[in-house]
């Protein structure tokens, strides 16, 4: 007999609708019952339910029961479900690498590039931090909130001694532990004729006066 037995369905509510197909992100289970069931709402793809997605931070659905016998007889049940935003984000730089030219007795306070990264994290006042590596290095300094890279001490580089110097930026957020983001820094040395001539040999002559 089909007295007592409905369908069940999801769909989005109708009064809250704004394009986005919410419910082809979740399964119902039952989609049939017989006179009192519990249903289960499970999440298909859990990717989709990014904080960071506008039109996904509040979901509103309805559940609509069907009576099988007489389909005039329709229930509905109305809920939203509200994402809470997590610290989820990696920052993210505004280029994988970066390459400069660096005059090699460039001065002390001299502005080299900018290597900024940013977290996409919405609600999160999640700072990105930005360093040089490796801490040994002594000839640049990074801006640790900008990005901003600039000569540490006056005449940095040594174009005779080195001619390519590679450093790695990283950026990291507040998270506990930090999620972690590196960039290449490739600095291309530019020589600089800043060295006197220097006479390396010394050549002797011997003159003979009245050779037959």
């Amino acid at each position: 007999a089909m007295n007592g037995t409905f369908d069940i369905r999801l769909q989005e509510d109708p009064d809250y609708y704004i394009g986005t197909n919410w419910s082809s992100n979740f399964l119902l289970v039952p989609t049939r019952g017989y006179q009192d069931v519990n249903v289960t709402l499970a999440i298909l793809n859990g990717t989709r339910l990014d904080y960071e997605t506008p039109e996904w931070r509040d979901i509103y659905l309805q559940i609509v029961v069907t009576e099988r016998a007489n389909s005039t007889h329709v229930n509905t049940s109305n809920f939203v479900i509200h994402l809470i935003d997590i610290n989820n984000k990696w920052p993210i730089f505004d280029n994988n690498s970066y390459e400069v030219f660096v005059y090699e007795n460039a001065t002390k306070g001299e502005f080299v590039i900018s290597c900024h990264a940013t977290d996409a994290d919405f609600n999160y006042t999640d700072k990105v931090t930005h360093s040089l590596l490796p801490e040994s290095q002594t000839s640049l300094t990074i801006n640790p909130d900008t990005g901003d890279v600039t000569v540490n001490r006056d005449n940095p580089f040594n174009y005779m001694q080195q001619t390519e110097v590679f450093l790695q930026v990283l950026a990291e957020d507040t998270n506990d532990p930090p999620h972690q983001t590196y960039a290449q820094l490739k600095i291309k040395v530019i020589e600089v004729d800043n060295q006197p001539p220097v006479i390396t040999s010394v050549c002797t002559a011997v003159l003979f006066k009245n050779l037959t």
